[in-house]
């Protein structure tokens, strides 16, 4: 899994850490990449996510 994470502003940058930690457990931490960037309205977050699920085998 990859995750792009977008912030409409670098003091957002410790709260959405944190939730991000809630939601993903105790790591390893899927690859991500942090920017800080325009968002369009009122969104303080935005976030691009690819994953990876593997067929069974059986």
């Amino acid at each position: 899994m990859k995750t792009t994470c977008y912030l409409a502003d670098d003091s957002y940058r410790k709260e959405f850490w944190t939730a991000y930690t809630e939601v993903f457990g105790e790591g390893p931490y899927p690859a991500r990449t942090t920017l800080v960037v325009g968002i369009a309205g009122d969104c303080r977050v935005e976030i691009d996510a690819v994953a990876l699920r593997q067929r069974n085998q059986g």
